[in-house]
């Protein structure tokens, strides 16, 4: 069910300011995932052809590897993300690497009455 989702709105910094994103955590992906449309609109500098198969859902695609600030709760990380040309979910994806450590304590809160992710610094 959609209520269920740990999704947050992440910002993509890049240098024509920033594009919100609409994001989920996902502890089964290893890297974050977002839609080239994002890096864009933020002004994140990509590769000419991609450098990074990624696998997510039911398929590989071939997406854009780079390093990119975000702003999540207004705190800013330095992250590597791949961009894919045409994300096949509603939502970006927040992956293990580069997200997850940033916080000691990322917790799925599901049996409260809005579940939601609590990310503890």
């Amino acid at each position: 069910r959609p209520e269920l989702l740990p999704l947050c709105t992440v910002d993509l910094l890049g240098r024509n300011g920033r594009a919100s994103v609409r994001a989920v955590f996902d502890s089964g992906a290893l890297l974050p995932i977002f839609p080239r449309r994002a890096a864009e609109d933020a002004g994140v500098s990509l590769p000419d052809a991609p450098n990074f198969p990624i696998q997510y859902g039911g398929g590989v695609e071939q997406g854009r590897r780079v390093r990119a600030y975000i702003e999540i709760r207004q705190r800013r990380l330095d992250v590597e993300i791949v961009f894919v040309e045409r994300l096949e979910l509603p939502y970006a994806l927040l992956g293990r690497r580069g997200i997850f450590g940033y916080f000691n304590e990322v917790a799925f809160l599901e049996k409260v009455a809005t579940p939601r992710v609590e990310l503890r610094w």
